[in-house]
């Protein structure tokens, strides 16, 4: 059986929201080992936006990968609506990872990251 997204730890993070576009950046700064697929996954939050930012972290017929961690950066495009005036959330909840070390039970954080809203010019 192949392996599940696992969280990552990430020590910055920033949600832009281009206006002119309708598209959320996400964007992670932090160490993690090497990962395969990396994304920002969209969890269910009634009123509200909360992702998980996860990867896969291995082979499915090796398993994981022997890496020292690395400094990285990610940044994901989400197209999504929100200038409606029913929903303009002022911030975004993303669960990341804690710490590194602990493989088996990792803890999970919950990060408030407010959304910057500009209309990027093309």
């Amino acid at each position: 059986m192949a392996p599940g997204p696992v969280p990552l730890p990430a020590d910055d993070l920033v949600a832009i929201y281009d206006t002119s576009i309708k598209i959320l950046y996400l964007y992670a700064r932090g160490k993690w080992h090497s990962a395969k697929l990396i994304s920002f996954n969209r969890l269910v939050l009634e009123g509200g936006l909360k992702y998980a930012f996860e990867a896969f972290a291995g082979d499915p017929d090796t398993g994981p990968i022997p890496t020292e961690p690395t400094e990285n950066r990610f940044a994901e495009g989400l197209h999504i609506d929100l200038t409606s005036e029913h929903f303009h959330p002022e911030d975004v909840l993303i669960e990341t990872r804690e710490e590194l070390e602990n493989t088996d039970d990792p803890k999970i954080k919950t990060n408030v990251v407010p959304i910057v809203y500009i209309p990027i010019i093309q």
